[in-house]
């Protein structure tokens, strides 16, 4: 209840009931999200409302994602209460780039691969003769590949030639 005077002394008051505007929405999706991956965002406690519009403009009580950023959604119960729920999803996006060394040898490989990636990071490599170091030495010339994986599980491939680059013995 409340009661108002104002300034002559006269009174005023009423009794009103303050109700909960209801529940809100709980949001569960991905906190990262892979470069070039797609994720579902889904209302979880859907069945408490009858109408969903996202900043996505969708309408349903999921959606699908293919780019990082922030999400949001207002969600309607039956009653018409309202609630609004958020969400930011990361990226993950990195890049590998590499500098080859040609193998300059008849008998003795030594090509090289030395590779960045960016940003710096933890990152497991994973190339296709079976070695997980950043970087290869004592390379026979050819073609490789490197997977690498960054904390989050994202990956990233990348191929790289080694020339064979040998002055015949004239």
């Amino acid at each position: 209840s409340v009661t108002v005077f104002d300034v002559n002394g006269c009174q005023g008051s009423d009794v009103f009931e303050v109700t909960s505007g209801g529940v809100l929405p709980i949001l569960d999706g991905p906190n990262i999200l892979c470069n070039g991956g797609t994720g579902n965002i889904n209302v979880t406690n859907s069945n408490m409302f009858s109408d969903f519009i996202w900043n996505t403009f969708e309408t349903t009580p999921s959606i699908t994602i293919t780019s990082p950023g922030n999400y949001s959604v207002t969600a309607t119960d039956a009653n018409g209460c309202s609630g609004e729920a958020f969400i930011e999803v990361l990226s993950t996006a990195f890049d590998v780039s590499g500098l080859e060394t040609p193998n300059t040898s008849c008998t003795t490989p030594n090509g090289a691969i030395d590779i960045t990636v960016n940003p710096s990071g933890t990152y497991s490599f994973l190339w296709n003769n079976g070695a997980l170091t950043e970087d290869l030495t004592n390379l026979s010339a050819g073609n490789y590949s490197v997977v690498v994986t960054d904390v989050n599980g994202c990956s990233a491939t990348q191929d790289f030639t080694v020339s064979l680059d040998v002055t015949p013995i004239t």
